[in-house]
């Protein structure tokens, strides 16, 4: 090649892509071979079809259409095919091949005369299946790990509810690609693999690959899908329609989109392809075969086993769909009237909080509340009656009422939650708090007074701890009210249900402020769970402490429990909001029931302004001045 040929094709490469190619002023003809898996499986006729229409349009460039008549698993006839192009080569045939274009049956078996063509002086390139632990020197087709991705996706929107699904396959290395890309999309669906799902078929013989899928069927009854990753499946057409008129109850996503599938996906005998362009994989054969020559100045190339040669081509998606679609219903996942559940159980709670206050208030001067401080019974009521509103916003969302009012609405349940469980909790806290050092003076005869002020300084403690994180949340990262889509959809690819939650705007995040919640309210519940633990053998004349203790380990116990079950039902808000009150009215009935009846039903069994404690044997006893 002289100096003016070299830089007209310098320039080639430089200013033209290789979707528009340049056609060569030199006169070197390249003779480029497609050797596809077999020249019977219509799936290449495309192929042979792009790769002669380019280059047509290079001009000096020759697609030589060789290999088997029928496919063999072995991949043994495709090397026969390989030797033989080699021995031209060697022998300088003019006829002889300047490159080879692979789609691989078995990768084992090509590996070495892979190896032979390159030292031959062939550029060796692999499509549609590779051969990727080889000296290729470059791939050209579909990502099939992608390919058995979008087979499991197109299923997912045709039968959202899943079932039991099938593979239909080949032992070829793309096809293995496609089974894992499947199982990836269909991972964690309701979608299930039966054991030995995958019938590996020989791909010439139809009848017998439909026969074994009406048998797959038989030995399993409950089979909703089948999913063939090739499609000469569908070749004979008489044969595919016989077979889907008998097994209606099935549906199938085949691989590949030739015009005859196409015709019986319109038809109604298929009801999703995904498919390859086959034309352009052959255009792409001939640019890449040719550009391997040409940057080698016309001899073979360096390249071999170039991760980054790899040149994809694009899938097709057809889905069988009618010319007037159905009406879409979409399920919201509103609350809907479990809202009323939500609203009796806050009346009840609310009205237990207001007349146990109102008991507080007029007994205030009786020896049973004065022992038990009424500052105490009040702190605890008005937490009660806090926590308990917490269900009014739980229940919002935007079927009743402005997307602005749930955003209000998911801001003011936290707050609402905080603050009414600091306030409960640190009363309970600072009487069990108490209650264990009145025991501990006592044993050592010393008089121990409840002030005031013993039940306030834990309550201000706790609750500016909670003040503080409530704050930098609503200021930093405050919750929004937004609807998300559930997974899987109708047969045209449409929503058919979403649900209403709390989250905060992208790039924001509120998990800190959570965990930070819950890292201070568990903490402090876990310690005075331990002074409940050393207040077990304490008794009052009416048994305060261990109602007290109760409270407290009831509320660690549903915490404990409740939390993880809340974090599976997110999505569910119907089921997640019946949780959440059911949690809330729980804790807040048992505190209400367990720190006020016991004594609305005490009778006095002695007259006087002591309360009588024992710690240990009865004999050990102590007087405590309220």
């Amino acid at each position: 090649m002289n100096t003016l040929e070299a830089l007209v094709v310098l320039l080639c490469l430089v200013f033209f892509a290789p979707s528009q190619p340049c056609v060569s002023a030199v006169n070197e003809t390249f003779r480029f071979g497609i050797l596809p898996k077999s020249l019977d499986n219509p799936f290449f006729d495309p192929v042979r079809t792009g790769c002669e229409a380019r280059a047509d349009v290079y001009g000096n460039v020759v697609c030589v259409w060789i290999g088997p008549e029928q496919e063999e698993p072995t991949g043994a006839a495709q090397v026969e095919w390989i030797d033989r192009m080699i021995d031209q080569r060697l022998a300088g045939d003019p006829e002889a091949l300047d490159g080879l274009a692979i789609s691989v049956v078995n990768e084992e078996s090509v590996k070495e005369p892979i190896r032979r063509a390159l030292d031959s002086g062939m550029s060796v390139i692999c499509f549609d299946s590779d051969a990727a632990n080889s000296d290729r020197q470059a791939y050209v087709g579909t990502d099939n790990v992608a390919f058995g991705e979008q087979l499991g996706k197109v299923l997912l929107q045709l039968q959202p509810t899943g079932g039991m699904f099938a593979l239909v396959s080949i032992q070829t290395p793309n096809l293995e690609l496609r089974v894992r890309g499947i199982r990836s999309a269909l991972l964690g669906s309701t979608w299930t693999e039966p054991p030995d799902s995958i019938l590996y078929e020989e791909a010439g013989n139809i009848t017998l690959t439909l026969q074994n899928m009406r048998d797959l069927k038989v030995a399993n009854p409950d089979l909703g899908a089948i999913i063939p990753l090739y499609g000469t499946v569908m070749q004979y057409e008489d044969l595919w329609i016989k077979y889907v008129d008998s097994h209606r109850d099935l549906t199938h996503v085949i691989a590949d989109a030739g015009s005859n599938q196409i015709s019986l996906l319109e038809r109604g005998f298929a009801d999703g392809l995904v498919g390859q362009l086959p034309y352009q994989s052959g255009e792409v054969c001939i640019d890449t075969l040719l550009n391997l020559r040409r940057e080698s100045g016309g001899k073979p190339s360096a390249h071999r086993n170039s991760s980054d040669l790899v040149f994809g081509t694009n899938l097709s998606l057809l889905l069988r769909i009618p010319l007037i679609l159905p009406t879409l219903t979409v399920d919201q996942n509103f609350v809907g009237n479990y809202r009323i559940l939500g609203y009796v159980l806050f009346c009840i709670l609310a009205s237990l909080s207001i007349v146990v206050m109102a008991w507080v208030l007029m007994k205030r001067k009786t020896y049973i509340v004065r022992a038990s401080q009424p500052i105490f019974l009040i702190v605890v009521a008005v937490g009660a009656l806090i926590m308990s509103s917490s269900i009014i916003p739980i229940g919002f969302d935007n079927e009743n009422y402005s997307v602005g009012a749930c955003s209000a609405a998911c801001i003011a349940t936290p707050w609402l939650l905080s603050i009414g469980f600091s306030t409960v909790f640190s009363a309970l806290f600072s009487k069990l708090w108490r209650i264990n050092r009145v025991v501990e003076s006592a044993q050592r005869f010393n008089k121990q007074v409840v002030t005031v002020r013993d039940v306030i300084l834990p309550f201000c403690l706790l609750m500016v701890a909670n003040l503080i994180i409530l704050i930098c949340w609503t200021v930093v990262a405050p919750l929004e009210y937004v609807r998300r889509d559930d997974l899987g959809t109708d047969p045209w690819n449409r929503v058919i249900s979403s649900y209403g939650t709390c989250m905060t705007r992208e790039g924001q995040r509120s998990v800190p402020f959570v965990s930070a919640l819950v890292a201070v309210n568990l903490g402090a519940l876990l310690f005075a769970n331990i002074q409940a633990y050393k207040a077990r053998s304490i008794q009052s004349e009416f048994s305060e402490s261990k109602y007290i203790a109760l409270v407290v380990a009831g509320m660690m116990q549903v915490s404990l429990v409740g939390l993880p079950v809340l974090l599976l039902t997110v999505d569910n808000p119907p089921v997640y909001y019946l949780l959440r009150i059911l949690l809330v009215f729980v804790i807040t009935l048992a505190i209400i029931g367990l720190i006020f009846v016991p004594k609305m039903l005490h009778k006095p069994k002695e007259n006087g302004r002591q309360v009588v404690v024992s710690h240990g044997t009865p004999s050990q006893t102590v007087a405590t001045m309220v």
